[in-house]
């Protein structure tokens, strides 16, 4: 019967046996060989075998599995023959609990007590192998954590990775050891009862800081002790001289000293002091012997500097042409340079009508012109001219007039008398010019009248 018609279009060969209700065969979904042989005995519980003679399905029985390496004539738990595990026995009665060798990838020592303990060397594998070589009885403790430990082979630790293995270091930059070091802006701590010495040529050298109320006691053979005394600086020779700098400063100060050799001196009294803003000043008197001028005279315009036997002082300022005079042990004072009297006549002879010029001292007669020579009186000083007098023989006539004029160089001034009927004496208090040394100086007399002349003048130095 074809599959159309439901069939299988296939022969079958018949299943026999006895059957005494319905079964259902499974078959399976591959294209395979189904046994056929049927199973005659009983089957029972094991593991089924196939007898590759027969292809019978059976029971596996002892004598059907392959022989172990058991010890069948002694326990089953032993090995027939015993075998080496990593150097140690084993014949399957128990643990291997020996130490296994180097050889083996071990340490062949016993770590029990967590300590790994080296027989050798201990050599790691990999791109950088590394060889631990033990020489002596030496125990290394390893740090706590994820570290990386430093060999110590030359220029194989940097200062930095020094710096960051310790715990309590102080400060940064680089590693300093005992010779000859290089510090950078170091802190120093505050020492108690502790001394630098300084060995160089010609002694030792001793450098100190000490805070206490007195100097120190004397060190060594040229040597120099600084110490710190009520807040100020000082220092101490070894010959016992003491300086110190007294004063407590409010802010930050800079001292700058002469580029020069020399001697700093110092006031004793105190009266050299530190201002505000860092300068330095001076109160008080400086001696003279300090250079100073004993005194607190103010300079004064003009003054002069004199001293009165223990102190320099300054006098008041003169008036211009005057002297300084001296007045012995007493202070010194300003005066005229003294009043020369500049007389002159007309020697008796009479000025009729014309103007004629004469010498401002002395009895000559006039000349008709300002001739230098022996017409003019030569001033050997510098001086002011002031205060003409004019004296006439007889008192002008009605109508006639005149002038006497003074001239220097021979240009007229303003020292003029003008004369006038009825009197017979003139003056000139008003005006006045000043001389210099080498200036020439003389007298002009013009009138309408005829009368004779005398005229005085005084020159103040």
């Amino acid at each position: 019967i074809t599959s159309g018609y439901g069939g299988t279009g296939n022969g079958f060969s018949k299943f026999s046996g006895a059957t005494t209700s319905e079964k259902t065969y499974t078959l399976p979904d591959a294209s395979t060989t189904i046994f056929t042989k049927n199973y005659t005995g009983a089957l029972a519980t094991g593991i089924v075998k196939n007898t590759t003679s027969t292809g019978e399905l059976t029971i596996a029985v002892p004598g059907d599995f392959p022989t172990l390496n058991q010890n069948t004539t002694g326990s089953a738990s032993t090995l027939t023959t015993s075998r080496n595990i990593y150097g140690n026995a084993f014949n399957g009665s128990a643990d291997v609990t020996g130490i296994i060798g180097a050889n083996y990838g071990g340490t062949g020592v016993n770590n029990g007590s967590s300590t790994i303990t080296l027989g050798g060397n201990l050599i790691t594998a990999g791109a950088f192998a590394t060889t631990l070589t033990s020489t002596a009885t030496t125990n290394a403790t390893l740090p706590a954590g994820t570290n990386t430990l430093y060999s110590t082979k030359t220029a194989s630790i940097s200062s930095a990775q020094l710096l960051a293995s310790l715990t309590d270091p102080t400060g940064t930059g680089v590693a300093v050891f005992s010779t000859s070091p290089v510090l950078t802006t170091p802190t120093l701590g505050i020492a108690s009862s502790t001394s630098s010495t300084i060995t160089g040529t010609g002694g030792v050298g001793y450098l100190e800081l000490q805070s206490q109320s007195s100097a120190p006691a004397t060190g060594p053979t040229n040597s120099v002790r600084l110490f710190s005394n009520a807040g100020g600086l000082g220092w101490k020779r070894s010959d016992g001289f003491v300086r110190s700098f007294a004063s407590t400063l409010t802010a930050d100060r800079t001292y700058t000293l002469p580029d020069a050799n020399g001697t700093m001196a110092v006031s004793a009294s105190g009266n050299i002091a530190l201002s505000a803003a860092g300068n330095i000043t001076f109160t008080g008197i400086l001696p003279i012997a300090n250079g100073g001028t004993n005194s607190t005279a103010t300079p004064t315009n003009g003054g002069i500097v004199y001293g009165d036997g223990s102190s320099l002082k300054v006098s008041a300022a003169g008036t211009s042409g005057q002297l300084l005079q001296s007045a012995g042990a007493a202070s010194p004072v300003w005066v005229d340079g003294g009043t020369l009297m500049l007389a002159g006549v007309s020697n008796n002879s009479a000025v009729n009508n014309t103007t004629l010029f004469f010498p401002i001292t002395g009895a000559i007669a006039g000349s008709a012109t300002d001739a230098q020579a022996g017409i003019r009186t030569l001033v050997s000083r510098a001086g002011t001219v002031k205060g003409l007098y004019v004296k006439l023989s007889a008192a002008l006539a009605s109508g006639k007039t005149g002038t006497v004029t003074v001239y220097k160089n021979g240009v007229a001034t303003a020292l003029v008398v003008t004369l006038s009927v009825g009197p017979v004496d003139f003056n000139n208090t008003s005006n006045s010019f000043t001389v210099a040394a080498g200036d020439e100086i003389g007298v002009q007399i013009t009138t309408t009248g005829n009368v004779k002349f005398s005229w005085a003048a005084n020159c103040t130095f």
